[in-house]
């Protein structure tokens, strides 16, 4: 070597006199793990005339091990050797950092890995994120098919959520919110989409600044799914109640008002917003409710209940309908609620009372005639059929033929074969 600084014995044990014109002892105090790799960047560096840099653990002679970093530039001589001009550095220190610090990110890694939840830690600064391993697998990757970019997760969030989610994050950073929670979609290795719920809460330095943001992932897919296919099946049921004709509710074991169909609303003049939570007798009104209050009662107890009553619903006149109370149970066999089905039968009860005055009417003109049939002082007969099988006469004819009361006049009847009707010395057919 050249030309050794004093400084060299500080670093190496051994005087710059010495190592200036010997510098294997130096090499054979090098670590035997790091010797062969700085033989391979030295012959690299003389190849490729590039700068040489390389980092290793050097046993000093006093100091015990210390780790040591050289730098040199590679320049060609007139000779064609090559000499390098540089400085080697102390750094121990550094190396000790890294060391505690790759061994805390293990602790960490290991608590991550270990937790139930995906977890994500964001270092706004330098804009990288620490993905957990569940992260990673909650989105299908393995462990290396993931940076530490934010993009990782940003690009992959649903176009739909998207604009929502980075929103809910401004607000958060600008302390509008105390934790950043939001549902997402996020896209996964194969494709699909997985709703998931993020959580997570930021650290400012001294100035207020953002630093960092830390938080956890769950899977929420199954649950949306079923939010979703509980969603469409009250469209449906809605639908269902809306188009059917009858007034339909559901009250709770209180009485009060969990579901109310279109017809219903219609039927009081009362938007479902306003009767929803509303006790039934506030909506029905007092005689109303004094009347259907014993029903509600024995629904309530577990009984199936169906009657026909004229009700004074609210202000407005009375009207006849038929009611089913239904009493729906949990898996226990508890009664949970009350299921009411009103169908309007003001019609049917008219025209019931009209038919029944008719028939009234007709009863009483039937009798009359039967009266008329009875005591007119003439002949008369009545055929029960078209074909005249079955014939019946009055008082009077019976008298005139001579049969018994209630004969059968007919030709079936032996007593009619000798009987003979006449009229100008010919004889009539009966």
């Amino acid at each position: 070597m050249p030309y050794a600084s004093p400084v060299i014995e500080s670093l190496y044990g051994f005087s710059h006199e010495v190592v200036a014109e010997d510098f294997s002892p130096v090499f054979a105090r090098i670590h035997p793990d790091d010797i062969g790799h700085i033989h391979e960047t030295i012959a690299a560096s003389a190849r490729t005339m590039q700068p040489w840099r390389d980092a290793y653990r050097y046993n000093h002679p006093t100091k015990g091990e210390v780790w040591l970093e050289g730098h040199s530039m590679p320049l060609s001589e007139m000779d064609g050797s090559i000499l390098w001009h540089g400085y080697i550095r102390d750094v121990t220190a550094q190396k000790q950092v890294e060391a505690e610090l790759q061994e805390r990110i293990a602790r960490y890694e290991l608590v991550l890995d270990g937790a139930q939840d995906a977890i994500w830690d964001w270092d706004v600064v330098n804009k990288r994120v620490l993905y957990s391993s569940r992260w990673k697998a909650l989105r299908g990757f393995t462990d290396d098919e993931v940076g530490n970019d934010e993009e990782a997760w940003s690009t992959n969030i649903h176009p739909d959520d998207s604009a929502r989610v980075m929103a809910a994050v401004q607000s958060h950073f600008e302390g509008k919110t105390e934790v950043f929670c939001e549902e997402y979609r996020t896209r996964c290795k194969d494709g699909s989409w997985k709703w998931i719920v993020d959580r997570g809460i930021c650290k400012r330095d001294t100035s207020g600044q953002v630093i960092r943001t830390a938080g956890s992932e769950n899977d929420i897919t199954v649950r949306k799914l079923a939010e979703t296919a509980l969603r469409d099946r009250e469209s449906e049921l809605r639908l269902i109640m809306d188009a059917t004709p009858a007034l339909i509710s559901y009250l709770n074991t209180d009485f009060r008002y969990v579901r109310v169909n279109k017809a219903y609303e219609n039927w009081f003049c009362i938007p479902q917003e306003r009767i929803l939570g509303q006790e039934a007798r506030e909506v029905l009104g007092a005689k109303a409710w004094t009347i259907v209050r014993p029903y509600l009662d024995r629904a309530r107890a577990g009984e199936r209940v169906n009657f026909d009553q004229l009700i004074p619903y609210g202000t407005g006149k009375p009207h006849w309908v038929h009611a089913s109370y239904i009493p729906d149970r949990d898996l226990t066999g508890t009664v949970k609620g009350i299921v009411v089905h009103i169908v309007d039968i003001e019609e049917r009860i008219q025209s019931e009372q009209k038919i029944a005055l008719l028939n009234q009417d007709l009863q009483r003109r039937i009798e009359e005639m039967q009266v008329i049939f009875d005591t007119v002082p003439m002949g008369l007969s009545i055929s029960d059929d078209v074909k005249c099988c079955h014939i019946r006469g009055n008082p009077s004819i019976e008298q005139m033929l001579g049969v018994p009361t209630g004969s059968d006049l007919s030709k079936s009847n032996t007593l009619m074969i000798s009987v003979r009707v006449m009229q100008d010395g010919t004889e009539l057919a009966i």
